[in-house]
């Protein structure tokens, strides 16, 4: 089972009522609407079923015979009545009460999806960021895009075909029984075994849909993993393998599609036998009741176009259960999504704060990504407000993690966190993060432009405070120099700049939003010399703005912190200023002495080039 079958819960099966009950939800606004196009919707089932009828009566004033009482003329006048009645009722059922119904609902199914693809996407939002990780970005593709597009499906064509053939099915009972009620009981009579060969059907093709969806899911999972990372595909040369992974991957698309047309091709043939068996018993029993005069040859006829009138709905449902069990299959998939809390959430008595102070303390906290296996180990220290403080220590220390649990992505499993002297749960999340700016090694630029990258859409930040903050950061070096300057446009996650100046336009992105603690995670680790030159002046101005707080792989760059904390192994190894540390000589002492030779031994070899 894999991380999205885990946390989903995947493999339970909600019943179909469950889910009902919960698309109803998005249905119940629109009531009104629906119930209105459901009206038009038995107004046509009813004038539809009366076609047989009508046609009925035409055949048998035609088959009338001339007589003093009932002349030529009476006779025509009466086809002619039935006649013109038949057209009006095509008219009026096909060119304007099916429009209006059809019209009607696709408008009520778009403003139901919308709100659903809104509730999604807001949802996911608020996950946590541990949640997110576990599932591939192309599964969470899937399921805001194909799984509701399903759930659309469901109600603009689903969900209606179904009420208008149960009412097209009973204006047909109806009909027949007024006609006769000794042939109606054998169309009745196929109504059970029609029922019980579509509810197998319905049982089998299910759990196939379901497959269809999970295949669908996995392969939007591989598509965007591997397009994303195509680069590094090609370098490794690593083409030939992962064709064969998607080969893997896309013959079980083909399997779970395959899976779903052999049930259909059984179900649609042995639904046409029972409408032949149908036919050949209406045609049995009425033949001779037509020899008697019991019934006549028009009212024959009727109940002939009635039996195949009577399948048409059964086989139109027929044909919806591709339709309907995908949409049950993606409705699953999109309220097991809704129904999965997030990790992280405000606790009941959470306030909003506003501006904070900066202050930060950690008292005792343990910290595990999984069970007992302690990433932080009873870590205690305070951050006072204004300080410049920096963690350092090698690749899996826990510094990362202290900065996560700073910014409310993880909660500690022991200890606290006070923000202000305020435990960090007892503040709302978005009063939390709204006073804190992340800048990170990894930037993440939207599609958009250098302006839009910077507020964030955020109309608050003014296009002077964009300027600003871009200068302040040094930012505006470069972003003059661009033909659009703030406008151009940034393609997608930015490819059309370096990795210093995304890390510019990131920097004066948190800038911009005036934090009370600066966040920055090996924000220089990936930059070049000149850039973080231009960075190391920022951070001088930024500490006007409030508490620093650094994550450092160069230690270069932290040499003026107030504080520096050595984690090691999860615990604080070491506590001091750079040369308080380095008179310890201690890990912070090592680790320095190795970066100074790392770099020199990096400067002879750029010497020896050079000459």
């Amino acid at each position: 089972m894999d991380n999205s079958d885990e946390q989903f819960n995947t493999k339970r099966t909600l019943k179909t009522s469950y889910l009902l009950k919960r698309l109803f939800k998005y249905l119940r606004p629109h009531l009104g609407t629906f119930i209105f196009a459901i009206a038009l919707y038995i107004i046509e089932a009813g004038l539809a079923a009366s076609e047989p009828l009508l046609i009925g009566r035409v055949i048998d004033g035609l088959s009338q015979k001339i007589t003093p009482e009932l002349t030529r003329e009476m006779i025509f006048s009466q086809v002619s009545l039935y006649g013109w009645l038949y057209c009006g009722v095509i008219m009026l059922n096909y060119c304007i009460i099916a429009y209006l119904a059809g019209y009607i609902i696709q408008v009520m199914s778009q403003s139901i999806i919308f709100d659903l693809r809104q509730d999604v996407f807001d949802h996911i939002q608020h996950l946590s960021i541990d949640q997110l990780h576990k599932i591939p970005v192309g599964k969470w593709v899937t399921r805001a895009t194909n799984d509701v597009n399903a759930i659309m499906t469901f109600f603009s064509d689903v969900l209606i075909q179904i009420i208008y053939n149960l009412m097209y099915l009973l204006a047909l009972l109806i009909f027949v029984f007024i006609l006769n009620w000794q042939l109606a009981l054998i169309n009745l009579a196929f109504l059970p075994i029609i029922l019980v060969v579509a509810i197998v059907f319905s049982h089998f093709s299910r759990k196939r849909y379901r497959e269809v969806r999970s295949t669908i899911s996995n392969m939007n999972a591989f598509l965007s993993e591997n397009l994303t990372g195509m680069e590094t595909i090609q370098v490794f040369n690593q083409e030939e393998r992962k064709k064969s992974e998607f080969d893997k991957i896309n013959l079980s698309m083909k399997k779970a599609h395959w899976g779903a047309i052999k049930i259909f091709a059984v179900f649609r043939p042995m639904i046409y036998f029972l409408y032949i068996m149908a036919v050949l018993s209406i045609l049995a029993a009425g033949l001779p009741m037509v020899k008697n005069d019991i019934i006549t040859i028009g009212a024959l006829y009727s109940f002939y176009e009635y039996t195949g009138f009577f399948f048409n709905p059964i086989q139109n449902i027929a044909n919806q259960f591709n339709a309907i069990q995908s949409a049950l299959a993606g409705a699953e998939r999109v309220i097991k999504v809704l129904d999965t809390p997030s990790e992280i959430q405000d606790e009941i008595d959470a306030k909003d704060v506003g501006r904070l102070k900066g202050k930060i303390e950690f008292k005792n906290v343990y910290f595990a990504y999984k069970d007992d296996d302690w990433i932080l180990k009873d870590v205690s220290f305070v951050i006072n407000p204004g300080d410049t403080v920096a963690f350092v220590g090698e690749t899996g220390a826990g510094k990362s993690t202290i900065i996560n649990l700073m910014c409310r992505n993880y909660d500690c499993q022991k200890g606290e966190i006070l923000i202000d002297d305020i435990p960090i749960k007892k503040i709302t999340i978005s009063s939390l993060r709204r006073n804190i700016g992340e800048m990170l090694q990894d930037v993440f630029l939207f599609s958009g432009t250098v302006k839009s990258n910077i507020s964030l859409g955020d109309e608050s930040i003014s296009d002077e405070k964009v300027r600003e903050a871009a200068t302040f950061v040094g930012a505006d070096r470069f972003i003059d120099n661009l033909p659009n300057r703030y406008e151009e446009v940034v393609n997608e996650n930015g490819n059309n700049f370096s990795q210093g100046q995304r890390q510019l336009i990131s920097f004066a992105r948190v800038v911009s939003y005036q934090p009370s603690v600066v966040v920055l995670d090996e924000a220089t680790a990936n930059i070049d010399t000149e850039t973080e030159v231009i960075i190391q002046e920022s951070l001088e101005k930024i500490k006007s703005i409030g508490t620093m707080v650094m994550v450092a792989h160069r230690l270069s760059t932290i040499r003026h912190a107030t504080m520096i904390y050595v984690v090691d192994k999860g615990v604080i190894a070491e506590r001091g200023n750079h040369q308080a540390l380095l008179k310890k000589r201690g890990i912070y002492y090592n680790l320095y002495k190795l970066q100074t030779m790392e770099n020199n031994m990096v400067d002879d070899s750029n010497t020896v080039k050079i000459a």
